[in-house]
């Protein structure tokens, strides 16, 4: 199981079992030199087309919030962008897993990145 906090910069993991095991200590400072090493993905306010690697919905205010990260086709740059006004998008996030599907993503007024489409993969 993986949880988001609320925050990008905050992730957690927990590993459960039907049978309890003895604890094994492991030293991941090797394998943290690793992952810090890959090559890390452009990031880029959200203009043009892509796909959905992972999204949320909020249900905490009075309708429903989607927030997407994708992958913009051609660049490869990531974004993070937000369900706007039309609510044919988070509709069809709710009655669709939105994972890998097509994304168009534009600036609003305000600078943040607006998913203006999305077709459920």
């Amino acid at each position: 199981m993986a949880a988001n906090g609320g925050a990008l910069s905050k992730y957690s993991v927990g590993i459960y079992a039907a049978r309890p095991a003895t604890w094994r200590a492991l030293h991941s400072s090797t394998l943290q030199a690793t992952v810090d090493a890959w090559p890390a993905h452009p990031r880029a306010i959200g203009d043009g087309e892509g796909i959905v690697e992972t999204y949320t919905i909020d249900y905490s205010g009075k309708a429903p919030l989607g927030v997407v990260v994708g992958q913009l086709d051609g660049s490869g740059a990531r974004f993070v962008a937000m369900t706007g006004a039309d609510p044919s998008v988070i509709r069809t996030m709710i009655e669709a897993d939105p994972l890998g599907a097509r994304v168009e993503v534009r600036p609003g007024e305000d600078g943040r990145s607006i998913v203006r489409k999305i077709t459920a993969a």
